[in-house]
């Protein structure tokens, strides 16, 4: 494809590597890179700042530079944003229809260059890696969005009933001199938190608050803040502490409603919630819990958990796992034996057990296995000492009702809550009675 490039005055004076950049990549997947030597600003800065006839002169170059091709790529959001959607608006306030309608074409035509890859040419991985934190700036088009999202998630309105934007000074119409304020108010605290900044993407909307029964039997006022309902619970105690908030933590049936609700999906980050709350419930237990890498798709973070745990093991560490179970979860640096039938003579003389679960409940600490091929017979989890099992985040759910909606009852269950423990008269904890005495639990992902 024969493609030309829109470099746009800012890369051209400050960012050059990415308009270069551009160019390669685009050439390492087979395309025709072309440079209009006639192209110049596109008059972004002139429009927003009220300078429409030097704007105008900028259209009417651009439109000429780049209608003879049928593709145009820049390395700027904001700059094809501007050719799209500014360009023919300037044309028609000058009555010009004819650069109205042949800037829209160009506008068609132009397409910031993840829209190309994607939306074009279909390419979804160039093997790009960029490895610091981005923001997401929204622009004048997301209102298309925004504008009727909050109404619709809150009270099942089409539009609000009245919605003031305020943009800046308009003279004589409303106030003339602007003052942005922007108060901290612990939001950074909040944002430190790799959990609890999921709360900020809330955007107020209170459709958690009206699906909520805690929320619909106590009221706002109970919560003691202006963030009433599930999700004050989640940022109150962010904001102003804990101890300030002592009761909200507890303002949870764990239904899930709220999540459910949501139109961002994060005013109350449940799947991460119950995550650390199976975390907190399996450590009260007295299991050990371990967190393999984020995004490990390809199992050698959790492999990598599972080397670490059998170190203190002497010699080469010799394991039973069921048939099913992912050959990439486990290391090279153990004797792998599968489960085909052994017999206990050969199952007690192991190290330990790794298996997968069938589900997780974050409220009570129980672990699932329902016999599926990952996670084998009950025999090979009762005999050893030590059992290694590897969940999903996605396998945590809230409460033993929805666990059940997820097993079988014809399988054969086991329910695992901690080590295998007993108490005798006094009170004594024995461990290791009728199962493992040691309980691994290895979050995947």
């Amino acid at each position: 494809m024969r493609i030309a490039l829109f470099v746009t005055c800012l890369a051209d004076m400050l960012f050059p590597e990415a308009a270069k950049a551009t160019v390669r990549l685009l050439e390492r997947l087979g395309h025709e890179v072309v440079f209009p030597a006639g192209q110049t600003c596109c008059g972004q800065m002139h429009v927003n700042t009220g300078y429409q006839a030097e704007a105008l002169k900028l259209v009417r170059r651009h439109v000429r530079v780049f209608d003879p091709y049928d593709v145009i790529v820049t390395p700027s959001g904001s700059c094809a944003g501007s050719v799209r959607h500014q360009h023919a608006a300037v044309a028609r306030r000058a009555g010009d229809e004819r650069l109205a309608e042949e800037a829209g074409q160009v506008g068609r035509r132009t397409y910031e260059l993840s829209e190309l890859l994607v939306d074009v040419l279909g390419v979804t991985d160039v093997g790009a890696y960029y490895p610091h934190r981005v923001t997401y700036h929204p622009t004048w088009q997301d209102l298309e969005v925004f504008l009727q999202l909050l109404p619709r998630a809150s009270t099942g309105e089409r539009m609000n009933p009245y919605t003031s934007m305020w943009t800046g000074i308009t003279p004589g119409d409303g106030p003339q001199a602007f003052h942005l304020v922007l108060l901290d108010n612990g939001r950074s605290a909040v944002l430190s938190d790799e959990v609890g900044r999921q709360a900020l993407h809330c955007i107020r909307c209170s459709a958690c608050l009206n699906v909520c029964p805690v929320y619909e039997r106590t009221g706002g006022h109970a919560y003691g803040s202006v963030y009433p309902g599930p999700i004050g619970a989640v940022l109150s105690p962010q904001l102003t502490g804990v101890e300030d908030n002592a009761s909200l933590p507890y303002a949870s049936s764990l239904c899930g409603a709220c999540f459910d609700a949501c139109p961002v999906k994060r005013s109350s980050p449940a799947d991460e919630h119950l995550v650390e709350l199976l975390v907190d419930r399996l450590t009260d237990y007295r299991a050990h819990v371990h967190r393999a890498g984020d995004g490990d798709a390809d199992g050698s973070g959790a492999a990598a958990v599972v080397s670490a745990i059998l170190a203190g093991v002497p010699g080469l560490p010799c394991v039973v796992v069921p048939p099913g179970l992912p050959p990439e979860w486990l290391p090279d640096s153990v004797n792998v034996l599968r489960d085909d039938g052994l017999d206990t003579g050969r199952l007690s003389a192991v190290d330990g057990v790794v298996t997968a679960a069938a589900v997780v409940v974050a409220e009570t600490g129980t672990i699932v296995l329902d016999g599926s091929a990952d996670q084998g017979r009950r025999v090979i989890t009762l005999l050893p000492d030590l059992h290694i099992c590897i969940v999903r985040p996605e396998q945590v759910v809230a409460i033993v009702p929805e666990a059940l909606a997820r097993l079988a009852p014809d399988r054969p269950l086991t329910w695992i809550s901690g080590p295998s423990a007993t108490s005798d008269i006094e009170l004594d904890r024995v461990e290791g009675v009728h199962g493992p005495r040691e309980l691994h639990v290895v979050i995947a992902g």
